[in-house]
């Protein structure tokens, strides 16, 4: 059985180790990795102080806050981010490169130990199209095992979803299985004609996010 996370404010839901390379060179060539961080709590957290010890050099400066359920990006190149993704909520610029066969990053607290940590990789089981294809490294369940890779999967778009959401809303799906005169079934998919839909007809539902 996976283990929950240990309790913590601010975990780590994003990471964009290997940067889509056209996206970066309509950029003037900037460095567009970037780490995502979300805050769980529906109170503000005080960032001022916590700093990463393991894969990227960067110290939140004075007066960092970070409110309830709200995503922050760090970026080695924040201005560069910021005009990439067209967004406001990004903080910059780190130091260091992310290793692109992975390795370990840590954020650590103010004046103590890792907040959260997670040993990411581009080998096993961690999602290999995370990897020069353009596509972010993205947490799926924030209440899960950090430091585990089945937690973990790449962005459903290229270039990732930085400083936002990773997932929609989820979506039903209604799907028709209707058998044959032998006994097996295929499948009439929404907006299917009626003469597709027997009386032997079954309907289910599937939530996809």
């Amino acid at each position: 059985l996976l283990q929950a996370r240990p309790a913590a404010a601010v975990i780590i839901t994003e990471i964009m180790y290997n940067p889509p390379a056209d996206l970066e060179a309509a950029n003037g060539d900037a460095n567009l990795e970037w780490i995502e961080i979300f805050n769980d709590e529906p109170t503000v957290v005080h960032l001022t102080g916590y700093y990463f010890s393991e894969g990227i050099n960067f110290t939140f400066p004075f007066d960092t806050y970070l409110e309830g359920r709200s995503y922050l990006v760090i970026a080695a190149d924040a201005e560069a981010v910021r005009a990439a993704y067209g967004i406001d909520n990004v903080i910059g610029n780190f130091g260091g490169l992310l290793d692109n066969d992975g390795e370990r990053v840590t954020l650590n607290i103010y004046g103590g130990g890792p907040d959260v940590s997670i040993g990411f990789s581009d080998r096993g089981q961690w999602p290999k199209i995370a990897d020069g294809t353009g596509h972010s490294l993205m947490i799926k369940d924030t209440y899960g095992p950090q430091d585990d890779n089945d937690n973990w999967t790449s962005s459903i778009v290229v270039g990732g979803t930085p400083g936002r959401t990773n997932y929609d809303e989820p979506r039903i799906i209604e799907t028709i299985i209707i058998p044959d005169e032998i006994g097996r079934a295929h499948v009439c998919t929404p907006g299917t004609p009626p003469s597709c839909l027997p009386p032997s007809a079954v309907k289910t539902n599937t939530t996809e996010p």
